[in-house]
């Protein structure tokens, strides 16, 4: 009895390959955007602890004109800061979304080879029943031919 061999393992084999590449792609470019969002969100924290750190120096009563300068400087940077961040985000979209398209469009070729493996497949088998089938038949022809002499 014969085994089937899906001629097309090989390629099959390299469009695996390329779609867990694009996947580990998007991986990557998934982790840079969560690290952007918890730097974002650290900041932000920082901004708000900045600001009301501010304003509990102003509420004493005494002014410190140096220090409100100061806070001032911190509080421009982190805004700055904020929004370079949220510009790296909005770069970082599109290629977020390039990536996803790549990993659909292999995760769709190697799909479409493992239907065209498991049709081959299951053609390769009814053929090898059919065949089976009919060397029965034939088995049984001849021993009924072999009694009636």
């Amino acid at each position: 009895m014969a085994n089937f061999r899906f001629r097309l393992a090989t390629f099959l084999k390299l469009k695996i390959a390329a779609r867990d590449q694009r996947q580990a792609e998007l991986m990557e470019v998934l982790s840079i955007q969560e690290q952007l969002v918890r730097e974002y969100e650290e900041t932000a924290a920082q901004l708000e602890q900045t600001i009301t750190e501010a304003r509990q120096g102003c509420s004493i009563g005494r002014l410190n004109v140096d220090d409100l300068i100061v806070a001032q400087r911190e509080l421009n940077h982190l805004r700055a800061t904020l929004a370079h961040k949220k510009s790296l985000q909005k770069k970082l979209a599109p290629h977020i979304e390039q990536r996803r398209n790549a990993l659909l469009e292999a995760e769709k070729e190697v799909r479409s080879l493992e239907k065209l493996r498991e049709r081959q497949e299951k053609r390769f088998a009814d053929e090898q029943e059919r065949r089976d089938s009919l060397q029965m038949d034939e088995i049984g022809l001849i021993a009924f031919a072999r009694r009636e002499r």
